[in-house]
């Protein structure tokens, strides 16, 4: 039995590993980069299509990725990219407050309500909720 559940266990652990691998494996040029990577050196992104992860906020003047929930709930805006929904068909509001991938186009300049955020992901291709938020 304890095998069993151990086979089970490393079989479930393996199935998503791949999948997240599978996640990462990007169509159109884009890179992997931590939303940390984003944060702390927005400069060496600039220009470059990207897929990342974090906590989304949409909200009266804001569509921003955080790095968690908790920085979310204390707006710290340096820990967090500008999300520009310009000339794309996503509705912000569908993915507020959830755990999302996100593939666009990164500006590594100062974006942002004003200019809060150490960057911005422009016009995004591909939103994906990670961990739906729980009912409240």
């Amino acid at each position: 039995m304890i095998r069993t559940t151990a086979r089970s266990l490393a079989l479930v652990s393996a199935v998503a590993a791949t999948l997240l691998l599978s996640c990462r494996t990007l169509q159109h040029e884009s890179k992997w980069v931590s939303l940390v990577r984003l944060i702390a050196d927005p400069a060496s992104h600039n220009g470059d299509r990207v897929f990342t992860e974090g906590f989304f906020v949409a909200a009266h003047e804001e569509t921003v990725l955080y790095l968690t929930k908790e920085h979310a709930d204390f707006g710290i805006s340096e820990n967090a990219i500008w999300i520009d929904f310009t000339g794309t068909n996503f509705i912000p509001a569908d993915f507020n407050g959830n755990y999302i991938y996100v593939e666009g186009t990164f500006l590594g300049t100062r974006s942002g309500t004003w200019g809060l955020n150490p960057g911005a992901i422009r016009s995004p291709s591909r939103i994906t909720i990670i961990h739906p938020r729980s009912p409240d």
